[in-house]
């Protein structure tokens, strides 16, 4: 505890002599004013920083308190051409090795050069692992710096006082305490708005919906979190391939169409036919747009790296073509009763069976139920265009690489170069037939199943 005959003396000297007062407070009261600071600094619970940005104005003692408080691993200063004195002396105090500094001036009656040096700052730093020292300097570097950090998720601290010397305005020797600032953008949720918003532009609707259910009170007074949260259902929706929530959902956003932004409404503008032709079975492009939709589905997978789930999409793409051509000839996957084509004899698709499996064939009928290769073979023997020998035999091996996974009938995870030689299949199967078809390219369909990013 700071001894009340020293703190008088210190006093009397601010009065007699300014710089031999200064040498008083460091060698007699200082010690234990930042002994009783770091102590409360710990009581108080506040949590470590790995940077420590402290605002050097001319008073060092704050600076050197919240440096020895918070012990980071490195101390940037933000400091004037008037305060750049005071550095080597805060360096000195507070023990600091030279690689433990940055320095950075700026300007003290310019926020905007505090603006860009704390965003300059937090480039290369992690500002949730930041304090900023803001105790000290002018007030327009002082509320810059404070902006800066709360718009950032820079925490805020300074040193608070019980007692104030009006005279010589200065804290009481010993009454010093440190203060950690909530962020307002917490408080009021603008900061798990933007968390929101990043974790649904990284392709993860659900936990950006989870993040938005924390701040519903603010919600209704926000029209970006309105529509944030309108959106990211939309896109879980399409996301587990829940059309009709899909369908609904994106009727909502049309409702709340004058909070959308332009460009989010422009992408979500050609959604609304896909969306008929995925909640109607009946639809002439239902397999089409399913199969699109598969293998947008495995591109967006893929880029999450969830490679065995894109690898499963590309499977249903397959599929979902294949059972097009297959209908296109009169036949019922479901249900392909013997005779229902004329060139589809046991005959014909035992001999196309006998060249695509080679040495694990065996003799069998047509299965009444044509599962993804049966429906191959088929098409096969009955001559469509659209598939050739070639095919069937690579379809087949990575059919094979998908029952190795752990999401089919295997146990073990599949990487991304086993994903990109059945995506480079899948696209060009794909592609061709769009081209055969009369289709637009792949890549403008593509194009037309992005989802908004934000």
């Amino acid at each position: 505890m700071v001894e009340r005959e020293a703190v008088e003396r210190w006093q009397q000297l601010l009065k007699d002599d300014r710089r031999q007062a200064d040498e008083f407070y460091f060698a007699t009261l200082f010690p234990e004013v930042r002994s009783n600071f770091c102590r409360l600094y710990q009581e108080y619970g506040f949590r470590q920083y790995d940077d420590l940005l402290s605002l050097v104005g001319m008073s060092p003692e704050p600076v050197i308190l919240f440096i020895e408080a918070v012990q980071p691993r490195k101390v940037t200063f933000l400091y004037t051409h008037d305060s750049e004195h005071h550095l080597d002396r805060i360096a000195a105090e507070a023990k600091l090795r030279l690689s433990m500094i940055d320095k950075v001036e700026v300007a003290s009656s310019d926020p905007l050069s505090v603006y860009r040096a704390i965003r300059d700052f937090a480039r290369h730093r992690d500002p949730a692992r930041t304090l900023l020292d803001a105790t000290t300097g002018k007030k327009a570097m002082v509320m810059g710096a404070v902006q800066a950090a709360h718009y950032l998720g820079i925490d805020v601290g300074y040193v608070d006082y019980d007692d104030y010397d009006e005279t010589f305005r200065k804290p009481l020797p010993g009454s010093e305490y440190p203060r950690v600032l909530p962020n307002p953008l917490v408080v009021f949720g603008e900061e798990e708005l933007r968390r929101a918003k990043a974790v649904y532009n990284a392709g993860n609707p659900a936990e950006a919906l989870r993040i938005l259910q924390t701040i519903d009170p603010y919600m209704p007074a926000w029209t970006e979190g309105s529509y944030l949260r309108a959106l990211a259902r939309y896109c879980q929706a399409w996301e587990i391939f829940d059309f009709e929530t899909a369908r609904r959902e994106l009727e909502g956003l049309h409702a709340i169409r004058q909070v959308v932004p332009p460009e989010v409404f422009a992408r979500l503008a050609g959604h609304g036919d896909l969306l008929i032709a995925l909640t109607d079975p009946a639809h002439p492009d239902f397999l089409l747009v399913n199969a699109v939709t598969y293998y947008c589905s495995a591109l967006r997978q893929a880029g999450r790296d969830r490679f065995d789930l894109a690898v499963l999409f590309l499977y249903r793409t397959v599929e979902q073509i294949l059972e097009l051509l297959v209908r296109r000839h009169g036949l019922e996957p479901s249900c392909c009763e013997e005779g229902a084509h004329p060139l589809l004899t046991e005959e014909r698709y035992n001999d196309v069976c006998r060249k695509v499996f080679q040495q694990n064939y065996y003799y069998s009928k047509i299965p009444k139920k044509l599962p993804l290769m049966s429906m191959g073979v088929a098409l096969l023997a009955i001559g469509d265009s659209q598939v050739c020998q070639r095919f069937l035999q690579t379809l087949l091996h990575f059919t094979e690489l998908r029952n190795e996974s752990i999401f089919t009938h295997g146990r073990r995870r599949l990487g991304p170069e086993e994903y990109r030689g059945f995506q480079g299949f899948v696209g060009t199967f794909l592609e061709s037939f769009l081209e055969r078809d009369g289709h637009p390219k792949l890549e403008t369909w593509v194009e037309r199943f992005r989802l908004p990013v934000l």
